[in-house]
């Protein structure tokens, strides 16, 4: 069975804005997991951030350092599930999970939608790579990896 040794979840941000509750999060890392299953794949590890400095929940409505693109989620899910950084991609659809991907010292990827937005943009929001969806990311990562998968 194929491993994909943790996942972030963007879209937690609606725990701190009050649009779902933080348990609904359960049934999003089950569904993923129900779909993955399918393709013989499974999760080590299901990270998300629950915060925004704008949130209406006050126990969320924090600046912290899991959320991109700041690396502290990156790096937790690093340590609990021992992933060597510097081998690892970092896969996502904003500049801010390239500039989080690097700075937790992986190579990355972003799949261009056409809704990355530019503000502050440093090096490291700056890809090793810009492709179309995750099937040519799969390959692109394989061609890198030593198994060539």
């Amino acid at each position: 069975m194929a491993r994909i040794k943790s996942t972030l979840d963007a879209f937690a941000l609606g725990v701190a804005r009050d649009y779902f509750p933080e348990s609904a999060l359960a049934r999003v890392e089950a569904r993923l997991n129900e779909i993955l299953e399918k393709a013989d794949l499974s999760l080590d590890g299901f990270y998300y951030c629950p915060h925004h400095p704008n949130g209406v929940i006050s126990e969320y409505a924090i600046v912290c350092e899991c959320r991109k693109p700041k690396p502290g989620l990156i790096l937790r899910a690093a340590s609990e599930q021992n992933i060597d950084l510097a081998n690892s991609w970092f896969i996502g659809d904003n500049l801010s999970d390239v500039e989080a991907g690097h700075s937790a010292g992986c190579k990355t990827i972003l799949i261009a939608q056409g809704n990355q937005s530019q503000p502050q943009m440093s090096h490291l929001g700056i890809a090793d790579y810009i492709l179309v969806n995750l099937s040519i990311a799969a390959q692109v990562i394989c061609k890198h990896s030593i198994s060539n998968c």
